[in-house]
Parts: structure tokens; sequence; C-alpha cells
């Protein structure tokens, strides 16, 4: 039986990649019966838990890595790290995936994203072979990875593409040094039928947008064609948003005194909050394929999307739904008033091919070429790359760094007259400053929070109430705090706070001390010193505490204060 290490992008179920290979993942055991392990980044996303679950259910062996470093140096990705600490992370990331495929007798290890290497690398200097799945378009914040190409054909034995657009443009890229052609798939999500689930409710026609609001997925254009359209319709946005571009959204709405707009937040299930009268629109600006245009057309959604390369992949794969031209908001509002006046026709229509489609899309006709070469694998093709395999994770790190920057914010909730427990917690990575949005269960009463296990200064520290927009102050802790901050000078870092009465939703945020290396003070040194300071100023102040009470003491105990203060109680008695 084959041993299989997938390598995933973010360990969510946030993105279609990510949804995809987590069924071909339950295909491959429940079909093929190959064992599966999957390693993926430790991340804050709400959706991690049902991720690891998912998994968890198919069979599949997960293996968590707490990095703050996954993603090529040259990705556009936010770091709070120096290069140097970004370095010490990838070969220890390296160490720890060399480490499975040898301790798990891994056959095949394959990539689920081209914004990693670890995997490609790790096979490399382990002999194994590597199978690389491309979702990313080379553009925009993916247009470094071009200059990547020749090093991802060269260290891999089959090169995967999303079918269409994405693995044409590569061919063309690659004819110039290699004549390798991509094989390709189709992001496949298990697609349930919400008909009997629709809501029935009203003749209204409704038009909606599944996906998360932000710059890319492009709802500010909807919206702008909604207030050109007139017409009194909802207008229905299903999903979460970022923040920015999210104001954006709301001030346009408010200028231009819009009534029917609504953002319903994230759901579990979107697609079960959809009617049997609406209409969807997508407006993105780039998509890889697009599986919420499958996902629409397959619940029989009259659906109009923009001419993105994904979505044209998707168009040409089904032949359903009505395209616009992207940024042409007169074509836009035109569709859609079409949409609406032969709303029924189009429904029928959709209806009528929802059995050809769904046949049309199934795992095995997604995956057919990637399945067909797992079950095909031929022997690995030796990679130039390991003749320096040495440098590359064969020993782990043991540098100070890791030990300061490798640690995680671990969050512990206590219920009345309960003890703290691993089981009540949630962990995080501890980066250089962040900002974490989490929920508790109800009946919460108490939250420890541990930053890291080292002694450790942080300049900035908030808890606070995400519905009640207001800042929590620890009941106790292990450190010192001075102004905003805390110092801990001890080993496991903790905060205490009483949260009874501030809900269930919590934003923390923090943000070390920046530390300057071309001072000649290391990190322990500066640590120490301002701990000593913070100690030394409250010793005094204890100090001052002692000689006032003693002074306090010795007056009220005097004969001067005693004797005229019975003969005032006397008097106020009397």
């Amino acid at each position: 039986m084959k041993n299989i290490l997938f390598i995933s992008p973010t360990g969510t179920l946030d993105n279609g990649a990510e949804i995809s290979i987590t069924n071909l993942m339950g295909f491959l055991i429940e079909e093929k019966r190959y064992n599966i392990f999957n390693i993926y980044p430790v991340s804050p996303h709400p959706s991690q838990v049902n991720y690891v679950e998912k998994l968890k259910d198919f069979g599949v062996q997960n293996i968590p890595l707490a990095t703050p470093e996954w993603w090529w140096m040259e990705a556009p990705e936010p770091s709070d790290f120096e290069e140097s600490t970004k370095l010490a992370f990838y070969r220890e990331n390296l160490y720890q995936i060399r480490k499975v495929i040898r301790e798990s007798d891994i056959d095949l290890v394959i990539t689920n994203t081209v914004n990693t290497f670890y995997g490609a690398i790790a096979a490399a200097c382990e002999g194994v072979a590597h199978y690389w799945l491309i979702h990313e378009f080379p553009n925009a914040e993916f247009e470094y990875y071009k200059d990547k190409l020749p090093f991802i054909i060269e260290n891999s034995d089959k090169v995967f593409a999303v079918r269409g657009n994405l693995a044409n443009e590569l061919n063309r890229l690659t004819s110039t040094f290699s004549s390798c052609k991509m094989g390709t798939f189709i992001p496949y999500s298990e697609i349930k039928n919400h008909q009997d689930f629709l809501d029935e409710q009203g003749d209204e026609i409704r038009l909606i947008s599944v996906g998360k609001i932000n710059e890319n997925k492009n709802q500010l254009e909807i919206i702008k064609a909604y207030s050109q359209l007139g017409i009194s319709n909802p207008l229905i946005f299903i999903g979460g948003w970022d923040d920015e571009y999210k104001k954006q959204c709301d001030r346009f709405i408010k200028e231009h005194r819009l009534k029917s707009v609504v953002f319903m937040g994230h759901k579990d299930n979107p697609w079960e909050h959809i009617s049997e009268k609406d209409i969807a629109i997508f407006s993105s600006k780039m998509e890889t394929f697009g599986l919420v245009y499958v996902e629409a057309i397959l619940n029989g959604i009259p659906t109009i999307v923009s001419d993105n390369p994904g979505f044209l992949t998707v168009h040409d794969f089904f032949n359903v739904g009505r395209l616009y031209p992207l940024g042409n908001l007169d074509r836009l509002v035109s569709t859609i008033q079409q949409m609406i006046a032969n709303f029924d026709i189009e429904k029928y229509e959709l209806i009528k091919r929802k059995s050809e489609l769904a046949n049309q899309f199934t795992l095995r006709t997604c995956f057919k070429e990637v399945i067909e070469s797992i079950d095909q694998m031929a022997m690995p093709s030796p990679k130039s790359i390991r003749a320096l395999e040495s440098l590359f994770g064969r020993f782990k790190e043991d540098l100070d760094i890791l030990q300061l920057m490798n640690q995680e914010v671990r969050i512990f909730y206590q219920y009345e007259n309960e003890g703290f427990s691993i089981n009540n917690s949630m962990a995080f990575c501890l980066k250089n400053k962040d900002i974490l949005e989490f929920q508790i269960p109800q009946g919460v009463k108490v939250l420890r929070i541990d930053l890291g296990e080292v002694p450790m200064i942080f300049q900035n520290v908030c808890l606070s109430s995400f519905n009640f927009k207001t800042e929590i102050l620890p009941h106790s802790s292990n450190g010192l705090r001075y102004t905003n901050g805390v110092i801990f000078g001890n080993s496991d870092p903790q905060l205490i706070y009483n949260i009874a009465h501030f809900g269930e939703k919590f934003v923390l945020s923090y943000e070390k001390l920046n530390m300057i290396e071309d001072t000649g003070i290391s990190f322990y040194q500066e640590l120490t010193q301002k701990f000593v300071d913070l100690e030394a100023k409250n010793k005094d102040l204890s100090d001052e505490i002692k000689v006032v009470s003693n002074q306090y003491r010795a007056v009220i105990g005097s004969k001067r204060w005693t004797i005229p203060t019975k003969i005032i109680n006397i008097i106020r008695r009397k």
C-alpha cells in the first residue's frame, strides 16, 4: 500500500484549493486504500478546527507545523521577520518534513500550491517522487513565481495545473525551456443539492453573491451596478469581509442611499440561505476556476459572472451562466435586467440540465489525470538539488532564534468551579505582532492567556470584547505591566482575565518589544535591564508605602490622636 504525503497551503476551508484537495484525500483512502498523511501550517482561522475534523473523519493522519513562515521568500504575504529568521524557519520546516518522509516511509509527496517549496526540496533530498499541483495564475500577488518555473519543472516528477486558461498559460511560459506539458485537473467540491432546504417565502427576485467581501472578489462593482438599476429587489451578500474593503462598500451604500443591501456575514453553509427566486452574481477580478460558480449552477441558481480567466474556464466546461466584461458596469446592469426579465426561462433551462451537469462534475472526472498518475507511479527521477541535501533540513535547527520565535499563544478558557485544561484551549502561532479574533463557548468565566514559554517583553498587550468594544484589564499576571506593555522576566508568561460579562467573542492584540540589533544589547540583556528597572521602581514605591503606613499607624496610635477621638465620639453619641 502506498503512503502519500500532502503539503497543504493553509490548513483551512476558506479557499478552493484546500476544499478540493481534502476531498481527493478522502477519495484516495476510501476508493484506492492509500495511506494519506497531511502537513499543514497552524492557523488562527476559525475553519481550521473543521478542517482538522474533516480530515480526521476521512482517516488522514494530520501533522500540524506551528510555523510563522510558510511561503517563498519573495511572496508578498506580509511578514514580521527578518530574512535570517525566515531562513531558520525554512530549514526547520524542511527538517520536520524530511523526518515525516523517513519515519512514515512516504512514497509520494504532493504539494497543493505553487506558493510553497518544502515538498519539492524534501522529496528530492529523500529520493522520493514529487507532484506539484498549481491553482494560482502567475499574475498580481503570484506573479513572482514565473521566475520559479524552471525550479518547479526540474524538481517535480509531474506538474498539474487547473484545466483551461491556467494550464495553457503555464505551458506557454515553460515551452521556452522545457518540452514537458502540464497535466491538468479541475478543483472539486462536493456539491450538496440544497433544493429541499431553499427558502421559498415570497415571490420577489433577489440578487445574491457568496464569498468573502474583499478587493479581489470585487463586490463593490455589483453594488455600483445595483445603484444604477433603480430597483427595490434585495441585494444580499453572504460571507465574511476584509474590514477596509467593507468600509468602502458601506460608504458607497450610504452616499447613494441604497436601502435593500444586506450583508449576512459568514455562514457555514451559505446555500441553505438561498431562495428559489434568487440570481447569483460573482464579480471577481481573478479566479483560477471558481468553485462558487459551480456550486451556484449545480444548485439550480441562474448565475452572472465576470469574464476573468477562471470563470471563463468554468463557462467553457459547463456552457452555463451569463458572462459580462469585468469592469463594464453598463454591461453588468443590462445583463442583470435581462436575467430578471427572463428569470422563469433561465431557471427552467438550468433545472432541466442539472443532472447532466452533476454527472460532468465528479471527483473521478475532475482529478482523472492525477489519480491515474498516482496509480501508475513510476520511480522518481533524480534531482540535482540532492547533491546539496545536507544544507536542507538534514539536521534540526539549534538556534536561540527558534527557541524565542517558534512559540505559541495559547488561550485557556475556564468554566465556573473548574481548573484550566488543555482540552479547553486554543493555540495560535506567536508572532512579533498580531491581532487575533477568537470565540469561546457560552458560560466561560475566566480566560488565561499564555504568551509563549520563555521570558519576553511586550510593548503592547490588549484584550477587548468584540461586542462591547471595551478593553479588559487583566485580573492577575506573572509579569510586570508598564504603560501598555508587560515584561515577563520568568518562563511561561501568563495573563488572567475575568470575562463573565463581556460576551463570547474577543480580540487579542499584542506586539513584542522591537530589539535594535546595532545597539549591541542582546534580547536577554534588554529584557533583564527593563525587568530590574521596573522591580526597582516597584520596590521604591513599596518602601514609600511602608513608610507612610508606619507613620499613619504611629499617628493613630498616639495619645494625641486617641484621646481627642474618644472625646469626639462621646460628644457625637450624646
